[in-house]
């Protein structure tokens, strides 16, 4: 053997859950290396075994990481634009409840579907426009405070 660990076809989003992990709980690159070797043995998670990134993942939760089961971002621009903004606005603390529940019933109240939820992915690009245009007016007042 060559010294590279074997294969495992879920290794790559292992890693990406743990930079993602990383991110989210706003880990500085010296807590994070600690945190892998700690959990690991190794500094790098490409080094690491596949069962040692299962339980840094596991401990990555158990400080707060929100695992959202492979969240794949909209091939629409338009509707990644009303993600952005809304983030935008979570991060920011401008939402009372930054749930995906609260941003479909804020896109139906947008378009006028009254008493239903309705996804961004499901507007059409003239609904999109209006939901980006209201955001962008809620991030500018947002400001203007």
């Amino acid at each position: 053997m060559s010294g590279t660990l074997p294969t495992n076809p879920h290794r790559k989003a292992l890693i990406a859950k743990v930079h993602i992990a990383k991110t989210q709980l706003g880990l500085d690159e010296a807590t994070y290396r600690a945190m892998v070797e700690r959990m690991t043995g190794s500094t790098s998670t490409k080094d690491a075994p596949y069962s040692k990134l299962v339980d840094l993942v596991d401990e990555m939760k158990a400080h707060g990481f929100k695992d959202d089961g492979g969240f794949r971002p909209s091939k629409r621009p338009d509707v990644r634009k009303i993600h952005a903004l809304w983030g935008e606005l979570r991060r920011a603390g401008a939402l009372e409840s930054p749930t995906k529940a609260a941003l479909r019933a804020f896109c139906a109240n947008q378009t006028g579907a009254a008493g239903a939820a309705k996804d961004p992915e499901h507007l059409t690009p003239a609904e999109a426009r209006r939901v980006i245009e209201a955001l962008k007016a809620w991030a500018d007042r947002r400001k203007e405070n």
